[in-house]
């Protein structure tokens, strides 16, 4: 009988120690990590051109031309011009396009070749060089993607990464200038990828 006495303590003890060692570390409320919420998007839609893009509720939409908008973060001075911003710009196959060389000349690139599009002096090259890099897929249509390490009159360590898209009727450029210093009016890559990620064709 002693014996089963001095089991029943032994394990008693077992018991507490072990119920004081899991409520010690096991996790509490204040310390579970809590995901980030995420402030709800808004959608741009071109009915003419029958596209649509989304992007961060405190962006705002600008459209430049019947042909391309841009997204960007509101600038901190009133008026200035945003040094990041997202474009998309249409051009039906149908209306001649002022850049139809750019396009060409776009589309002669092949993956990992670099080739300076300045129009007129050669002394602008390092602003208007391209690579191509590899293909993606928007919208479930193949997208050739090309990236300008030094874009002009921007702050250095930006770069401008471009989408060229052809469809039946419109030949669409999706692209951004990116990762400017500035804190208010910076756009990352990540960003710029969910915000390019989000263009649908209707």
């Amino acid at each position: 009988m002693r014996k089963v006495l001095i089991l029943v303590t032994t394990l008693v003890i077992l018991a507490l120690a072990l119920a004081a060692y899991f409520f010690k570390f096991a996790p509490r409320p204040d310390y579970v990590l809590k995901v980030p919420s995420v402030s709800p998007w808004q959608t741009y839609t071109d009915s003419r051109y029958r596209y649509s893009i989304s992007y961060p509720s405190d962006f705002t939409v600008v459209q430049d031309s019947q042909y391309s908008i841009r997204i960007f973060h509101p600038p901190a001075q009133s008026g200035a011009d945003p040094v990041n911003f997202v474009y998309v710009s249409a051009f039906p196959k149908d209306t001649p396009a002022q850049n139809t060389d750019f396009l060409t000349a776009l589309s002669a690139l092949k993956v990992n070749q670099t080739r300076s599009l300045a129009e007129v002096d050669s002394d602008q090259d390092q602003w208007f060089t391209y690579t191509r890099l590899e293909d993606a897929s928007i919208s479930a249509t193949p997208a050739r993607l090309f990236l300008n390490s030094q874009p002009w009159n921007l702050p250095e360590g930006s770069q401008e990464l471009m989408y060229y898209l052809q469809n039946p009727d419109v030949e669409f450029l999706i692209g951004g200038f990116i990762e400017s210093p500035d804190p208010v009016q910076k756009i990352t890559r990540s960003q710029f990828d969910q915000i390019v990620s989000s263009f649908k064709l209707d």
